[in-house]
């Protein structure tokens, strides 16, 4: 499987970076198919040492404050040929309190080629929660045709990236690393993740940071502001996996100015239990695997991916995998994979359409004795987790669905994890009694309705492992006459600019709306396994 293995390394440091990646990565959990036990020694709750308030913080009334937007020097690299504005959006973080802490937002404005170009600019929203977007340039955004007519804008959400404050969590960056050095027992793992998280928030609200301020509804009248600030009468929205979620917020609280909206893998406010990860992990594998059986091709070189992908599993559970490991700025150490953790980086290929061709082989290759390809994908794939903000990440997060959390669920992902375990302790489902924000109202997890009103185009990809396009395609019928529906067939996450067909779809929707046509994708002929 030499072909295929050096082919998904290849694509691996170039894949689209649009996810909740950190409570993905290690998805083992899609493997089992079933949660089979694994001993814990439990975690006494937290939920007293949530702060007392007055009602919830996002829905205190604001006072008068005036957001800033102010242009800046670009810190980023500008691309020969662009024209790129770069500036900060200031505003509070709690409108209730203006005076207090303010959030400092980086922007950066790509300028249409068009020497007319359309008034109403298309902003987007970046994936996580927790991911940013600035630091990693601009130079894949200014070649997308949206701007041959119109402006293109990217900022970094409140608590992420490179805005102000960022709420990184060294704490827990480093136990990530250690509970892959070390095979201990699931339950000594999650007390080190149940240490590092507490270290954190208690670290992080030392310094001053209201942590209840870092949410979806915040997040959203930032982006209202946003708009205001720079002067547009309206603008268009584009938001892939979480940014979906944050779209369809503004939708929903803030629909003045938001002339239409595109979102790519949906994470509707309505989804978001404990446990969904496991769920959709294992849905994309069984896709996965009866894409191969369907394909004559693929069926005689790889009769049973899933008994490849547990046999596989099983084998490095009894013999891990280790090899020498330098973190980025780090100190060398040494890695010990196994098959939760190899079948996390399998999982996280599932992200990228480029890739899915190839797992069937590499899948057979691992269960076959191949080892090559671990230490490779060690090396693009952890410094990709630990680049999320993981801060902003669990407030997010925790305060979106904490409303619906259901404290037996997580108490039975606490005992017995299964292969679940590394999912679960790169995620959020298990920590938000170690991260007590104050959770949104109840009504956030409402779904969608159609009287909103607002043209939508609403992308799924068939293998998504993490957004079920079923969750897409219920939010577009929420959404009514308003929103048209399209899947990508054998597509991962994020699928939007993977096909000339979606690309086209894509680009025509900014002018025609619910008119655009969306014919073509009946005709996409997905790439053939390797």
């Amino acid at each position: 499987m030499t072909t295929g293995a050096g082919r998904l390394v290849i694509d691996y440091t170039n894949k689209i970076m649009f996810r909740r990646t950190v409570s993905l990565l290690m998805a083992a959990a899609a493997v089992s198919l079933t949660i089979v036990g694994c001993s814990s020694d439990g975690t006494a709750t937290k939920a007293d040492q949530k702060r007392p308030r007055d009602g919830n913080p996002t829905t205190a009334p604001a006072k008068p404050y005036e957001p800033v937007w102010a242009e800046t020097p670009c810190t980023i690299e500008v691309p020969e040929g662009s024209t790129i504005t770069c500036g900060t959006l200031t505003v509070p973080e709690d409108r209730a309190e203006p005076d207090g802490n303010q959030v400092i937002l980086p922007v950066v404005r790509i300028h249409s080629t068009s020497p007319t170009p359309e008034p109403d600019p298309v902003v987007y929203l970046h994936g996580g929660p927790g991911s940013g977007t600035l630091r990693f340039g601009v130079g894949g955004r200014v070649t997308n045709p949206l701007l041959e007519k119109r402006d293109l804008i990217l900022f970094d959400q409140r608590g992420t990236g490179l805005a102000t404050p960022s709420l990184e969590c060294p704490e827990r960056e480093q136990a990530f690393l250690t509970s892959l050095s070390e095979s201990a027992p699931f339950g000594e793992e999650l007390a080190l993740f149940d240490d590092a998280l507490q270290k954190c928030f208690e670290r992080l609200t030392a310094e001053g940071y209201d942590l209840d301020m870092y949410n979806s509804m915040t997040n959203a009248a930032d982006l209202a502001d946003l708009r205001k600030a720079m002067g547009f009468e309206e603008w268009n929205l584009w938001g892939v996996s979480y940014g979906t979620r944050l779209a369809l917020t503004e939708m929903r609280s803030y629909p003045e100015g938001v002339r239409s909206v595109v979102i790519d893998s949906v994470y509707p406010p309505s989804a978001g239990e404990v446990g969904g990860t496991v769920r959709s992990g294992t849905r994309a594998f069984e896709a996965l695997a009866n894409g191969c059986a369907t394909d004559p091709s693929c069926h005689e070189r790889y009769p049973d991916v899933t008994a490849d992908l547990e046999k596989m599993a099983a084998d490095l559970d009894a013999a891990p995998y280790s090899f020498p490991y330098t973190p980025p700025g780090g100190e060398s150490g040494t890695l010990s994979i196994t098959g939760n953790d190899a079948v996390g980086g399998l999982f996280n290929a599932l992200y990228d359409t480029t890739l899915i061709p190839q797992l069937p082989a590499a899948v057979h290759d691992f269960a076959n004795g191949g080892r090559a390809l671990v230490p490779l994908l060690a090396e693009t794939g952890l410094p990709f987790v630990n680049g999320i903000t993981e801060g902003a990440f669990l407030s997010y997060e925790c305060a979106d669905n904490g409303a619906r959390v259901d404290k037996d669920q997580v108490e039975l992902l606490r005992s017995a994890p299964g292969r679940a375990g590394m999912a679960l302790l790169v995620g959020w489902d298990l920590f938000c009694d170690d991260w007590p924000v104050s959770p949104l109202p109840a009504d956030y997890g409402e779904p969608m309705t159609a009287d909103i009103g607002i043209p939508t185009l609403v992308i799924a990809g068939e293998y998504d492992p993490i957004t079920p396009p079923a969750d897409s395609k219920a939010t577009a019928e929420e959404l009514g006459d308003s929103a048209v529906f399209f899947q990508v067939p054998r597509a991962g996450h994020g699928p939007g600019p993977d096909t000339a067909c979606s690309s086209d779809i894509f680009a025509r929707f900014w002018d025609d709306g619910t008119d655009v046509d969306t014919s073509c994708v009946d005709a996409i002929t997905p790439a053939p396994f390797a």
